[in-house]
């Protein structure tokens, strides 16, 4: 699964079936920056987006009223629950005491025929 973030700084975390991060990869200037600072590969996805959030608000990227987008690209099998993309952003507001604007789409391949489907958050999913 890879989970394409944008705060300003874009990047993408791609985390094996766990949820654990296998690595990252800046999508834009101001995520070499923010990522040059740190090592999240091998950590739970809660723990490196903490990491990641803590570092983009404290280098400026991230303050009240911003915006964290998320973009789910489902690409395997997976025992990660997506509803916990969300944990991380909140408890770093609660920490912070902001408020951001926080959104999650979800990008899928074509569902074939004869897959299993869900419907989360209005989307049609299936797991290959």
């Amino acid at each position: 699964m890879v989970l394409h973030v944008k705060i300003n700084p874009a990047f993408a975390l791609y985390l094996d079936a766990e949820g654990n991060t296998l690595s990252t990869d800046a999508e834009n200037e101001d995520a070499q920056t923010l990522l040059a600072t740190l090592n999240v590969s091998g950590k739970p996805y809660a723990d490196g987006m903490t990491a990641i959030l803590d570092t983009a608000y404290t280098q400026g990227y991230l303050k009240d009223g911003g915006a964290v987008s998320v973009t789910v690209d489902i690409v395997q099998e997976t025992d990660f629950a997506l509803i916990t993309v969300f944990d991380p952003i909140a408890q770093f507001e609660e920490a912070k005491g902001l408020t951001t604007e926080t959104s999650l789409e979800l990008q899928a391949e074509e569902v074939p025929e004869d897959a299993e489907t869900a419907v989360l958050d209005g989307q049609t999913v299936y797991i290959s």
